[in-house]
């Protein structure tokens, strides 16, 4: 007769990967803080630049950083640990593929 394979006790449980509308709304928080954080504080002092309203534009640009770590904070909330590990790998993709591109 044969055994029944039985897990090791340090063996962690084998969670399957997560999918549903929270973790995906986390995912796209994670993925979207940087460009909003940075692009949109950018594009604020641009504004602001542009039509000589310096000291407001430095306002907007600050509110929408303050904003995209809102976002980062809501993104992990929602995603958890394995969203970020997610958003990892996202980014490494992203990154190898402009690298692939400038050869």
């Amino acid at each position: 007769m044969p055994e029944l394979a039985v897990p090791a006790a340090s063996d962690p449980p084998v969670r399957p990967p997560r999918s549903g509308f929270r973790f995906k709304l986390g995912l796209v928080l994670i993925v979207a803080n940087w460009p909003v954080g940075y692009g949109g504080a950018a594009l604020a002092l641009a504004w602001g630049r542009a039509t000589g309203q310096d000291k407001r534009g430095v306002m907007i640009a600050t509110g929408v950083y303050i904003l995209s770590w809102v976002m980062l904070g809501a993104g992990l909330l929602l995603a958890g640990k394995e969203g970020l590990a997610r958003a990892s790998e996202l980014g490494a993709l992203v990154r190898n593929w402009f690298r692939r591109r400038g050869r």
